[in-house]
């Protein structure tokens, strides 16, 4: 699935899906998936779709527990708009990955020039595009209320 293709239903049904297909083709058992942020709204779905292929969660910071209302949607949209006319992707994915972090580490700035050389290589349009759909998909499938359907253990740090 590292296609650059923008057509897939990009949001975290499909990424939990992905998922579950990765430990079907890889025949795992007993897999305990752990998911950070977006990963974490992702591993909530997959222990939701595919109760039996997890053995527990460990679940770091998870999205999916906000609950947006319409009109706060609709000012995230118009925030990220805005931030396209005063930055551009590439400043943007360094901004959010050195906000990721309580102190950026050093160690951090090689894998991230790397990121940066990738998204030079790529169709920006194509990146935006995916982005935007992964970001309505942490809005709209939100899981929250979801959790007591959850089967095994779970492990939360927030």
């Amino acid at each position: 699935m590292s296609s650059d293709n923008a057509t897939f239903p990009y949001g975290m049904r499909f990424y939990a899906e992905v998922i579950a297909h990765f430990i079907e083709e890889k025949e795992l058992k007993n897999v305990s998936l752990v998911g950070h942020s977006m990963g974490g709204q992702i591993a909530i779905w997959l222990a939701l779709l595919k109760p039996s292929f997890l053995e527990n969660l460990i679940l770091c910071a998870p999205a999916g527990f906000e609950v947006f209302q319409p009109w706060e949607k609709a000012i995230f949209r118009n925030a990220m708009m805005f931030m396209d006319f005063v930055m551009d992707e590439e400043q943007s994915l360094k901004q959010v990955l050195e906000n990721s972090f309580y102190h950026f580490p050093e160690s951090a700035k090689d894998c991230t020039a790397q990121l940066m050389d990738l998204l030079r290589k790529k169709n920006k349009k194509r990146y935006r595009k995916i982005l935007e759909q992964c970001i309505n998909g942490m809005m709209n499938e939100q899981v929250y209320d979801l959790l007591p359907e959850i089967k095994c253990p779970v492990q939360m740090l927030f």
